[in-house]
């Protein structure tokens, strides 16, 4: 209907030959000039009508109502348009009409959701700066891009908008809702609700000021520091560096952290009187005003050579361990929340809940003139979150600088379940350039602020050995330990020619061993069972692709394969829940991996990794690790918690994969700057980090 007021008004309808006119004038009245509301504004429609600052219109028989009917949003009234008669299409339209003028920083918030409403052009949000004689789409309301029935909250930047479409904030501004459909609800149609129109002042500007470390303060080397700042501006994260030579060069602590004025710093294990932090967030930096010192004494003491193994059954560590906590961390050889073998165990928590402290166990070791030596042992987590210092580190200089090694992220495990470790300690202190040195460090750390069982770590049966691969050696394993269920927990190393017992004590009992085929050539497997049960092996490759098996009734089950170089699993079980004992015997073709690129081929955790670049334009990469063939889902969302992009939606095979987002959503169209989220479901593993699409 036009928005212009006349009392002169006819209609025509002409068809064929003829034609009728309406035989007296009517009247369109308009509201009279002067209904514009000032801000702040805002409605629910609950006196049950719209008020003097609203005016609708319709088209053929499209209808506009304020209702209680379809779920209202809150309270008991909303807005709703849709078409009277089905089959008919008819455009609504519901004109809010405001006085912006002199206002800056004006938003307009307000929630929406549509009834299997087809997406269509005309449908949207609309601008105008002249009393709605011209207007202009800011915003689609695109049905068939959201979930039917459900509502939608918008925040729309008005000034913004206005401006970036050439308007101005007027004294008659106009602000449309429009929908064009020819059903009714609820086939079709949308209704709005909660809708407010709120001004602001221009913020401040970007400022940044460091006020821990500041200057004087003396810092605990290889302990943790919570760097603290003020700020002022609209930057969300912060980038956060450190010297040691008083601020001639720096190093990268962290990059695009939440800018929430606190960051739990791990402070490096050297010492320095020259010590300064620098805090960088939207075009704004500060410095320590000061130097501040770091105080780092490394701990001594005696080194194990390999083959080195503890299960704590002496009730206390050795000679070679020395442990590390700072406020009220708590390191215990205990005997509580059953160990994994024996009677002892070593935990780490906190003894004051609520108080975060951190926790190091150093196990110090000869390693000069060694080679193939693996660390393996057994970890479990108690409810802990997962933080950036919890892991395996290594150091070659006896503490005087640690590189991690393997993550220990508590949110990625079920609670209280041990898994086992091996770590390929040579080749992964080469990677990090390390040396098999005669004062050779590994630490367990652990960082959070509850005791067991609410947080908290607890290690067992650890044991660094040498020999390595499949070749035999003192390394090799003569028997199966529970639990190795997957691959991600196989027993291993299998010598070449050693017999190796276990036992499949239920019908959900597999039982996975891991060895290395230095040699390409045929190997030969076979599993002795000790009673009348029908047990059977498979045989995987390094990327947990099953490659053969022995599914006979034979008593041995006995096979050979050609085998490449590499990394192979198999794993034993029984048909149909056959249980016995057994004796797995691999001949040929195993020998110690002069290099084991294949060792660490296969990852044994799910994990997430940070994107890289970030903050990133136009593109990012983001990594993750899958242990075992899964199905996994790679979602990215906004910080309003609507999907963006679905990356991945499939199973997929083990191994390390990498993903590229182009900064656009699931139609193709560029997002815009921001923090937007990415989560990951693989299994039963989920996690979330954010990433900064700067434009």
């Amino acid at each position: 209907m036009p928005t212009d007021a006349t009392t002169a008004g006819r209609v025509r309808i002409t068809g064929g030959t003829a034609q009728d006119v309406s035989d007296g004038n009517f009247t369109i009245d308009v509201p009279a000039s002067g209904g514009y509301a000032t801000l702040p504004y805002s409605t629910g429609f609950e006196s049950g009508s719209l008020d003097q600052y609203w005016t609708t219109a319709s088209s053929n028989v499209g209808r506009i109502l304020v209702t209680t009917a379809n779920t209202p949003h809150s309270g008991s009234y909303h807005l709703t348009m849709d078409a009277s008669v089905n089959g008919n299409y008819s455009q609504n339209e519901a004109w809010l009409h405001l006085d912006l003028s002199g206002e800056t920083q004006a938003d307009l918030d307000f929630w929406w959701k549509d009834f299997s409403d087809e997406t269509h052009t005309q449908d949207g949000v609309y601008f105008s700066d002249d009393d709605g004689a011209t207007f202009v789409k800011v915003q689609d309301l695109n049905g068939g891009s959201y979930t039917n029935n459900v509502w939608n909250q918008f925040t729309l930047d008005v000034d913004a908008l206005a401006a970036a479409n050439g308007l101005s904030l007027t004294s008659t501004f106009v602000i449309k809702f429009q929908q064009y459909d020819n059903y009714g609800i609820t086939t079709d149609g949308f209704a709005f609700d909660d809708i407010s129109v709120t001004a602001g002042t221009a913020p401040p500007p970007d400022a940044v000021t460091v006020t821990y470390p500041n200057g004087g303060e003396t810092l605990t080397g290889g302990g943790t520091a919570n760097i603290t700042w003020t700020w002022t501006g609209t930057f969300t994260t912060v980038d956060i560096d450190y010297s040691d030579d008083g601020g001639s060069t720096w190093s990268n602590i962290v990059t695009g952290t939440a800018n929430d004025g606190s960051y739990t710093w791990s402070v490096p294990a050297a010492a320095t009187t020259q010590g300064r932090v620098r805090v960088s967030g939207g075009t704004a930096s500060d410095t320590s005003d000061a130097n501040f010192t770091v105080d780092y004494s490394p701990p001594t003491g005696n080194y194990a050579t390999v083959p080195y193994s503890t299960g704590f059954e002496g009730g206390a560590v050795d000679q070679y361990w020395t442990t590390a906590s700072t406020n009220v961390g708590r390191i215990l050889v205990t005997t509580s929340y059953t160990p994994h073998g024996g009677s002892y165990h070593l935990t780490m928590d906190s003894s004051v809940n609520g108080n975060y402290s951190q926790n190091e166990a150093w196990l110090h070791l000869d390693l000069t003139g060694e080679s193939q030596v693996d660390l393996s042992f057994w970890w479990k987590e108690f409810g802990d979150e997962t933080h950036s210092q919890d892991g395996v580190y290594f150091s070659d200089d006896d503490g005087a600088s640690f590189v991690k090694v393997q993550d220990l992220n508590g949110s990625s495990y079920t609670n209280q379940t041990w898994n086992q470790f091996t770590l390929d300690v040579d080749a992964l202190a080469a990677a990090n350039g390390l040396s098999l040195s005669s004062t050779f460090i590994v630490k367990f750390q652990q960082y959070d602020n509850y005791g067991i069982t609410t947080d908290g770590f607890a290690f067992d049966d650890i044991a660094v050995t040498v020999g390595g691969g499949g070749g035999g050696g003192s390394s090799a394993i003569t028997a199966e330990t529970e639990p190795n269920g997957d691959i991600a927990s196989a027993n291993g190393p299998v010598g070449d020619g050693v017999a190796v017992s276990g036992n499949i004590s239920s019908s959900s009992d597999d039982d996975y061993f891991w060895f290395d085929v230095d040699t390409a050539g045929n190997i030969n497997i076979s599993v002795a069972i000790g009673s009348s049960a029908d047990l059977d092996w498979y045989l995987y490759d390094s990327s947990g692709t099953q490659v053969d098996r022995g599914y006979t009734v034979n008593n041995p089950e006995a096979g050979s394969y050609t085998a490449s170089v590499g990394r192979y699993y198999v794993r034993v079980d029984g048909y149909l829940g056959a249980t016995s004992n057994y004796t797995l015997t691999v001949t040929g073709g195993l020998a110690p991996l002069s290099e084991a690129p294949e060792k660490d081929a296969l990852p044994l955790v799910f994990s997430l990794e940070q994107n890289a670049p970030n903050p990133f334009n136009p593109t990012t990469t983001i990594r993750f690790d899958l242990p075992r063939k899964s199905p996994v889902r790679l979602r990215i969302f906004d910080q309003r918690g609507r999907l963006v992009r679905t990356l991945v939606d499939e199973a997929m095979t083990p191994g390390r994969k990498s993903v590229v987002w182009d900064g656009k959503d699931d139609h193709g169209r560029q997002v815009n700057s921001g923090i937007y989220l990415y989560l990951i479901q693989a299994d039963e593993f989920r996690a979330t980090r954010k990433m900064t699409l700067l434009k």
